[in-house]
């Protein structure tokens, strides 16, 4: 595992409660190791913190060899491809940020954080009519959602 002071401090305030073993997934340099824990019934995978941990610290391309491990396990995880999306933006790579958004979005058509960030994506890329769209759509799946009231 790679183990830093603030991965140690993002843990802690992250502890789940639960009566099984849990396993908190920060990036593996051996994932077939961590493939066979996972499939070895010892542990249960709760969460994933990348975001927290590899965006919070913006190291981004961390961020992202860590998501395409994680996808080469489980290709249908939605909330991974967000956070590589996250930080494929935040390196500036809008179009790959929009591919992941994209795919996020088919494995969930009701992610209103993912509509919002596509279309953050697009405005970057001056495609404005698609990210007002999307801007859109996230507000119909979350009225509440200030961010895309304030990008729009």
């Amino acid at each position: 595992m790679i183990y830093t002071q603030q991965s140690e401090e993002l843990l802690n305030e992250l502890k789940l409660a639960s009566g099984k073993n849990c396993l908190v997934f920060v990036i593996s340099e051996r994932s077939e190791e961590l493939k066979e824990l996972i499939e070895s019934g010892g542990f249960e995978v709760k969460e994933i913190y990348l975001e927290d941990v590899f965006l919070r610290m913006k190291e981004f391309e961390k961020a992202i060899e860590a998501c395409n491990e994680v996808l080469k396990l489980n290709a249908d995880l939605d909330s991974v491809y967000f956070i590589r999306g996250v930080a494929y933006s935040e390196l500036h790579q809008y179009e790959h940020a929009i591919e992941d958004y994209n795919t996020a979005i088919s494995l969930n058509h009701e992610y209103a954080e993912a509509y919002n960030n596509r279309g953050l994506a697009y405005s970057e890329l001056k495609r404005y009519e698609e990210a007002i769209e999307d801007y859109n759509r996230a507000i119909e799946l979350n009225p509440k959602y200030a961010a895309a009231y304030s990008a729009r």
